[in-house]
């Protein structure tokens, strides 16, 4: 006959075989159930084990494509970079200031200036003239460079100290010619006789300077070059180290290490006591004395050097 069980939630619906007994039929039934519950587990774990196998591939192929995509970007940089090393063509990457010291056209100005640069440029009266760098003092910052031509206008070099709170006037090139192309000049007076930890080669000034100022004259009432720009202090810093923004404090090599610098290299320069003179006068002198430097170099050097350097965005 037909026997019903319930187990649970389930109910088994199976017949007796031919004088079989209820003992057998529920023993065989068990044995039926089993069977298929075995299957059952091994039809699920192959259905993980599609799962998994599928997750493994695809995986195995995000991380093959993510290979491929890291190979193809380091031969890229890699091509890039054997680009720029090859490209052999130079570019204006930075800018800064000089002033003449002879009528044979010896300009002198900071070695960062020109630290690095395949090419320095001296720009005049709408020419670029190559100039040849002659010497450099990396300790003082300061180098000795010169073209051909014949300067409108030479400095004198005081050869004693600068006075405290002497009236100063600084020219130079601030951000080269992106503000304009004539030179600017700025005001101040010396703070200091020493530079940053009693530095005593260099001197401190309020006259206000920015980047492209590097290498320009500071002069005196007389005409007379007491010291040349050379740097600002870095403004975050000093807000973070002492909680306060610093007004105006900038730094000047001192004339008289530029004097030694210059006799040392057998440069001839002037160094007489002047008179005072009128502002229009010194005015004059900045125009015809002062020169803004531009720096070049091929994409490859520029790589290595521009975080040292004041870089325009766009190369020219």
């Amino acid at each position: 006959g037909t026997i019903y069980l319930r187990s649970g939630h389930t109910e088994y619906c199976f017949r007796l075989e031919e004088r079989e007994f209820l003992s057998t039929g529920i023993a065989r039934l068990k044995a039926e159930l089993e069977v298929k519950k075995i299957a059952k587990q091994k039809e699920e774990a192959e259905k993980v084990a599609k799962r998994e196998e599928k997750r493994k591939k695809r995986l195995a192929e995000e991380k093959r494509k993510k290979k491929l995509a890291e190979e193809r970007r380091k031969e890229k940089e890699k091509q890039e970079k054997l680009a720029r090393e090859n490209d052999k063509t130079l570019y204006a990457v930075s800018t800064g200031t000089g002033f003449a010291v002879t009528n044979d056209g010896h300009i002198v100005t900071n070695n960062h200036v020109i630290s690095g640069c395949q090419d320095v440029k001296i720009h005049s009266d709408e020419r670029e003239l190559r100039a040849k760098v002659m010497n450099r003092d990396s300790v003082n910052d300061i180098a000795l460079i010169k073209a051909e031509f014949k300067p409108k206008y030479v400095f004198p070099l005081k050869s004693d100290n600068p006075k405290l709170l002497e009236d100063v006037f600084v020219g130079g090139y601030p951000f080269g010619r992106a503000l304009s192309s004539s030179v600017k000049a700025t005001k101040g007076v010396v703070s200091s006789l020493a530079g940053l930890g009693n530095n005593y080669s260099q001197l401190q000034i309020d006259a206000p300077l920015q980047p492209g100022n590097s290498g320009g004259p500071i002069i005196d009432t007389k005409g007379q070059v007491i010291g040349v720009a050379v740097a600002k202090l870095d403004l975050r810093k000093v807000l973070k180290d002492f909680g306060t923004m610093p007004d105006d404090v900038n730094f000047g090599i001192k004339s008289n290490v530029v004097v030694n610098f210059l006799t040392s290299n057998q440069i001839n320069v002037k160094t007489r006591p002047q008179r005072y003179i009128t502002r229009d006068i010194i005015a004059k002198q900045i125009t015809d004395g002062t020169y803004l430097l531009s720096c070049w170099m091929t994409m490859a050097q520029v790589e290595k050097l521009k975080e040292q350097k004041v870089m325009f965005e766009n190369l020219q």
